[in-house]
């Protein structure tokens, strides 16, 4: 079931309207609902969003203008309005890694020349001349310069709405003000009282954040399933197993930005996707792991014998 939230933004979002009745509508709702705390003067941009099952961004409305996505895996590979495509998408094999952008109207292809952080700082047409350049504020406050472009996706790899903010799929990141616009999701039980809308420990030309809950995704992530595991201090439940086995593939992984990148992905897909079913969630989250190691371009031989256990 898709969900929709909607927001008004004066170059960041100001009302929010969430509906639907998932668990994760409050995730999405806690995307846009920065207009309580940083309300301040300007002409509003109105925007709405709706999300899919997985927890992506199906669809964005900015001032009337909709746009749709198609996704393999976490990356966009299309975007259409209506029965119209607006653009095809040839993506790496990481997460918010792409190679080429074809803006079907123009009728031109453009190729991503990117930094370490994955960041589009040019986009080259087919003879390789650079035609569109980016440069960055540390936070991600971006200028393009050149030849105009329909191009979303530039500050690590994430799509720039042209509302002020960046979509970093959990969260929306605002590189005015150097933070998210709403708490870190999985942060909220077990750090009351530290900072939760920091952007990447305040460290941006060293971390990069692609899913919005981590900026390294490393073992402390692992904490999540180190919870689940335990029995329930109310209900006497047992331990969840997978959370069990969960915990130890976890910190078995290393911690390059690919294996990073799984754990932020199958943690968000277990809370988001996998977290209202009783039946058939053993399948979901093993569907899960498939689904993040492809997304994170993860190749099977390199995974720990623990989450072999899983799958």
């Amino acid at each position: 079931m898709a969900r929709r939230a909607r927001a008004d933004f004066p170059g960041a979002p100001y009302r929010v309207i969430s509906r639907g009745n998932q668990r994760h509508d409050d995730l999405h709702l806690e995307r846009e609902k920065s207009a309580r705390r940083d309300q301040r003067a300007g002409s509003y941009n109105n925007a709405s969003f709706v999300y899919d099952g997985l927890g992506r961004r199906e669809t964005k409305t900015i001032n009337g203008n909709t746009t749709e996505f198609l996704y393999d895996g976490l990356n966009p590979v299309q975007e259409t309005s209506g029965a119209a495509i607006l653009a095809n998408i040839l993506p790496g094999l990481g997460i918010d890694e792409f190679v080429t952008r074809t803006d079907v109207a123009a009728g031109t292809t453009s190729s991503f020349l990117s930094d370490a952080l994955g960041s589009a700082i040019a986009l080259a047409d087919s003879t390789g001349a650079v035609q569109t350049e980016y440069t960055y504020e540390p936070f991600g406050r971006t200028t393009a310069t050149g030849v105009s472009s329909t191009n979303p996706f530039q500050f690590t790899g994430r799509e720039n709405d042209g509302t002020g903010l960046y979509y970093y799929r959990a969260r929306y990141h605002h590189p005015q003000i150097q933070r998210f616009v709403a708490e870190d999701p999985l942060e909220c039980e077990r750090r009351k009282g530290m900072n939760l809308y920091h952007y990447v420990s305040n460290s941006p030309l060293n971390f990069t954040d692609p899913t919005g809950l981590s900026h390294t995704g490393g073992r402390d992530a692992c904490k999540y399933y180190d919870e689940c595991c335990k029995p329930s201090s109310k209900s006497g439940d047992p331990k969840d197993e997978y959370c069990c086995k969960a915990a130890r593939c976890c910190r078995d992984f290393g911690e390059s930005p690919k294996q990073n990148c799984v754990r932020e992905c199958l943690i968000e897909m277990d809370r988001t996707m996998c977290g209202d079913l009783s039946v058939g969630r053993q399948t979901c989250r093993r569907i899960t792991h498939v689904l993040c190691y492809n997304a994170c371009g993860f190749i099977p031989p390199r995974i720990p014998p623990s989450c072999w256990d899983i799958l």
